[in-house]
């Protein structure tokens, strides 16, 4: 009996503690409230705590094997329990072996207030199925209670985000304070990530990777570059990336041949000669045809088209003669190719005084001339698995010889050139004056090129991390940089952007470690083979194009990335101005790293730059928004030694580029992590609008010309007025609050991300012409193509237009038309969104 009146006393004080009333047993041994009657202020508390007092009585009584009767409470309207007594007769059968639930059971309800008669026995298990079940409901009441005061706020507690995570349909806001608040979707915001970037951040670190990678000539397939890739391999595995896996490529790769060394000379009477130059392992051009040459020299300033107009309209020709090129404002492969079209035997580039201030008189400025990206003995396909394609030249190699000279040798065969004088904007600061040429002084007969080159096979070794996300793991962002160097360390060239990116890897994989994830994948691109064509880069690219069409969301380069100290020059798709604009404000680059300090020290430009880089197999390939950027000038100046044998540790600090470096290192970082991070894209569509209709602009002064000769524009311009109208919907939707759909939201990003592979020219195979964007590309189907074939029917003449040029114009202005009304499709989405006839 002391037992019973144990578990009796137990059960009063579970009761209380759940419900906050005291109980007892009154005389009949039935459970009432101390007081008599439920207090007011329990009302509230509801069915559970009452529900359970009725289970707990009923567990009382039953252990008496006579259950005679049970109190249910119910709540009304009026906020009041009306409490009924149910009396059951009797508990006996069951013993008997009747059933309880025999109609014989007899059944009577009346209301009252009072307890109910209690049997006197009890049973050692049902107390412990009342101990259970007492544990089970006050812990699934304490949850309830603990849930309702606990605010909705913070991060999730899933530790891995799925996608069937949705958003609070009250919670609103735009893209611009995206980064100011949690997202339940993901498990870090754009601002956590970059508080964590500045604590994690170390000069020390950036400094010891670029000492590390940065000696020696890394040409692609020897030790050294060989090393560099273990290095970076290793640390890629060290900061904690996944997958890290080297892809291997097998190219043929030209090289001076050391039996037959190249040579420069000038032929004189009697058929003496004399070397003006010999080029060495460290100064040639990949890709120039080999042979023999000689003729007359003539000086082409830069060697751009508009020179060659000004030497036409001087008198000077080209056919038949070696032409003489100053390095910069355009690429090798550029100046090459356009001087072939003229008709000239070969090429040669020097690096002027005047561009080049503080370079020795014996350097020389490498650099390739393949006018196309990747293995041009494999064009529009991959090298991959050491795979045996039939054996096919690209059609941009040069047929011409071409030689990279120094200023020394430049200086020889302008003292031994006559002919008219150069023009005075065309002077540089070489001694002894400037002379178009097209004839050689008295003595000498003429100028002699000849170039000896040799394929060797060679492996190239990709290495590549990633950095998985969580919300959407199946979208990349890519961030590269070229190894390999040649002719010179290449500390500014390319040593520093693979430095960068060991920087950037460490940071990024640190912060994931440490509990922030990113919301989309994050993946870390060492390229080999960067200084022949960007051919690492490009024939993976080639080898992924239709992952990288689904999936990749922007392309970052990091090469030549500290170039100088205070002009940071910027190269990107249309996408991502306005989001680079405002990364660049936001981590005031300016004012914290660099010397400048005037609004207007930056500058973002859309258009195609030099063909080592990735960025262009990336956004003219395989359709990916790109961006590269780097602080271009000091003082006024470029970094003089970029590209020759003295690009090196000691001139990248005598040049001050360390705080440079530094600066566009975290400007990488805070693009990257801003685009992992966003919820929706922070990318600007109205800028291609823009950026597209600057070039049908230049079409406009020529209307009334080209409608003599029945060539009309009006396709052109309605397929512009098209796309306008449908960027400026996807503009809407973009700018809306944010849906809390998520994927809704990944279906808008992806129509942002697929506006650059649309732009990609579908009239053009990738064998023929890999680069197709019509605004990065090249060939017959880009913008300015159509733009030459307009300007070339409006030029003046004596002649009549040919009927060819005409038809030319009239076939590059379909293409252009076709491609915008194609992307113009594929913005507004579904067939049954699109209204106009075609």
């Amino acid at each position: 009996m002391e037992k019973v009146d144990q578990t009796r006393q137990w059960l009063f004080e579970c009761m209380e503690d759940v419900s906050g009333t005291e109980w007892r047993a009154d005389e009949e041994g039935s459970i009432v409230e101390a007081e008599g009657k439920v207090p007011a202020g329990h009302v509230g508390w509801g069915r559970a705590s009452v529900n359970m007092a009725q289970f707990l009585h009923q567990l009382n009584t039953a252990v008496a094997g006579k259950l005679r009767s049970y109190t249910r409470y119910r709540n009304t309207e009026s906020n009041e329990l009306e409490i009924d007594e149910v009396y059951v007769d009797s508990g006996e059968h069951t013993l008997e072996g009747r059933d309880p639930l025999s109609p014989d059971r007899r059944c009577r309800r009346r209301r009252r207030t009072s307890g109910m008669p209690m049997g006197p026995h009890r049973n050692f298990l049902c107390c412990v199925a009342t101990f259970i079940a007492v544990a089970l409901t006050g812990f699934g009441l304490g949850c309830l209670a603990f849930r309702t005061r606990t605010p909705k706020t913070g991060m999730p507690s899933c530790p891995h985000p799925t996608p069937t995570t949705t958003r609070d349909h009250s919670e609103r806001h735009s893209i611009d304070d995206e980064g100011k608040r949690w997202d339940k979707e993901t498990r870090a915001t754009y601002e956590d990530l970059a508080d964590a970037f500045s604590s994690h951040w170390s000069d020390s670190q950036l400094t010891s990777y670029l000492r590390r990678i940065g000696t020696g000539v890394r040409l692609p397939g020897s030790v050294a570059n060989h090393e560099a890739a273990q290095f970076v391999f290793d640390s890629f595995k060290r900061f904690g990336l996944e997958h890290v896996r080297v892809d291997t490529h097998y190219v043929a790769l030209p090289f001076p041949d050391p039996k037959k060394p190249s040579e420069v000379q000038l032929i004189r009477d009697g058929g003496r000669s004399n070397v003006v130059f010999t080029s060495t392992e460290q100064a040639f051009c990949p890709y120039s045809a080999s042979g023999s040459v000689e003729g007359p020299l003539v000086y082409a300033y830069y060697g751009l088209a508009g020179d060659y107009d000004k030497l036409a309209g001087l008198g000077v020709t080209l056919n038949g003669s070696i032409v003489l090129i100053r390095e910069g404002k355009s690429s090798y492969s550029e100046k090459v190719w356009l001087v072939q079209e003229k008709g000239a035997l070969g090429v040669l580039i020097y690096p002027d005084p005047m561009d080049r201030p503080g370079l020795e008189y014996d350097d020389t400025i490498s650099g390739h001339v393949h006018y196309g990206l990747g293995d041009p003995y494999s064009p529009g396909f991959p090298s991959l698995n050491n795979t045996q394609f039939p054996p096919v030249q690209a059609s941009f190699l040069p047929h011409i010889p071409a030689m990279p000279i120094s200023q020394r040798a430049a200086h020889s065969l302008m003292g031994a050139t006559a002919g008219q004088g150069a023009p005075s904007d065309w002077m540089g600061s070489l001694v002894g004056g400037y002379q178009l040429g097209g004839v050689m002084a008295d003595g000498v007969v003429a100028v002699r090129l000849s170039v000896n080159m040799h394929l060797l096979p060679r492996q190239l070794h990709n290495v590549i991390g990633i950095l998985p996300g969580t919300m959407e793991p199946d979208r990349y962002v890519l961030m590269g940089a070229r190894r390999d160097s040649l002719g010179s360390p290449g500390v500014a060239r390319s040593a520093a952007g693979t430095a960068s990116l060991l920087q950037l890897a460490r940071i990024i994989g640190n912060i994931t470690q440490n509990g922030l994830r990113l919301r989309r994948s994050l993946i870390f691109m060492s390229w080999d083979g960067g200084e022949f064509g960007a051919v690492g880069a490009t024939e993976w690219v080639e080898g992924f194009l239709s992952i990288l069409r689904m999936k990749a969301i922007t392309y970052v380069d990091l090469d030549s990335v500290a170039l100088g100290q205070d002009e940071l020059e910027v190269w990107c798709s249309p996408l991502l101005g306005q989001m680079l604009d405002g990364v660049i404000r936001r981590v005031h680059l300016a004012r914290e790293h660099l010397k400048s300090h005037v609004d207007d020290w930056y500058n973002i430009t859309y258009r195609r730059i030099p063909d080592s880089s990735a960025f262009l197999p990336f956004i003219a390939i395989a359709g990916v928004p790109s961006v590269q950027f780097g602080f271009t000038k000091g003082y006024g100046k470029v970094y003089a030694m970029e590209g020759s044998q003295r690009d090196n540790q000691d001139f990248f600090q005598q040049y001050e580029l360390a705080r440079a470096h530094r600066a566009a290192t975290k400007l990488a970082g805070h693009v990257v992590l801003k685009l992992t991070a966003s919820i929706r894209l922070p990318f600007n569509p109205q800028a291609y609008v823009t950026a597209l209709g600057s070039f049908v602009q230049k079409l406009t002064p020529h209307t009334p010309l080209l409608r003599d000769l029945n060539v009309n524009l009006r396709s052109v311009y309605s397929a512009h007025g098209d796309y306008s109208r449908a960027v400026e919907s996807l503009t809407g939707d973009i700018w809306s609050p944010l849906h809390p759909d998520f994927t809704y939201n990944r279906q808008l990003n992806d129509r942002l991300t697929q506006m650059e592979w649309h732009l990609l020219s579908p009239f053009v195979s990738p064998s023929s012409q890999s680069l197709r964007h019509i605004m990065f590309g090249r060939g017959h189907t880009t913008l300015e193509a159509l733009i030459r074939s307009v300007e070339r029917l409006a030029a003046p003449g004596p002649q009549p237009v040919p009927s060819s040029y005409v038809e030319e114009a009239k076939l590059r202005l379909a293409l252009a038309t076709w491609t915008l009304q194609s992307a113009t499709n594929s913005i507004r989405g579904d067939i049954w969104d699109i209204h106009e006839d075609f």
